[in-house]
């Protein structure tokens, strides 16, 4: 899942979206898509970028049995979604609008939990294990909570010895 502000076709978008799928070795694609003007747009544009072959396909208008997997994710990850923003507002004991920066945070989150955590029924594999042919085993931190972690230092950058090597921040 991409963030966005509103529907169109972001040049930034159809990039990030081929540097995904190019990192999952994939060489021919198959871009399902239904007839919505925004979805053409980002289609073309990802077909444009794409250097391996892809192949397009469309579901026939109106027919929404077609859709059926891509619907159920989309449900599915509005739920994620709800529920960490739920969970965030809890946290921080007010409410979190949805135009806030941090709501694209939460749909990136949203959708890494979900690669990394809901089993498919057909093969009991999540998605993380088919792409990466193993589990995720790393453990995640709940949205919004306080975290200890190691900062990057630049190449030949020294640290002092009375330095913080774990400062606190927010996952």
């Amino acid at each position: 899942a991409y963030p966005v502000s509103k529907k169109g076709a972001y040049e930034a978008i159809a990039k990030l979206m081929v540097s995904d799928i190019t990192s999952m070795g994939k060489q021919t694609i198959i871009l399902k898509r239904d007839q919505e003007n925004a979805i053409e747009e980002l289609a073309e544009k990802v077909t444009k970028y794409y250097s391996e072959e892809v192949m397009p396909e469309r579901s026939p208008v109106g027919c929404h049995p077609s859709n059926a997997k891509v619907e159920r994710g989309i449900r599915t990850l509005g739920g994620r979604i709800r529920t960490l923003k739920d969970a965030l507002e809890c946290r921080l004991k007010c409410i979190v609008p949805a135009t806030h920066p941090i709501i694209q945070w939460i749909v990136k989150q949203a959708a890494f939990t979900h690669n990394v955590c809901q089993i498919k029924r057909k093969d009991g594999k999540t998605a993380y294990e088919k792409w990466r042919n193993r589990k995720f085993t790393k453990a995640i931190a709940e949205f919004g909570e306080k975290v200890l972690y190691k900062q990057r230092r630049g190449d030949g950058e020294k640290m002092d010895k009375l330095d913080v090597m774990w400062p606190r921040g927010i996952w």
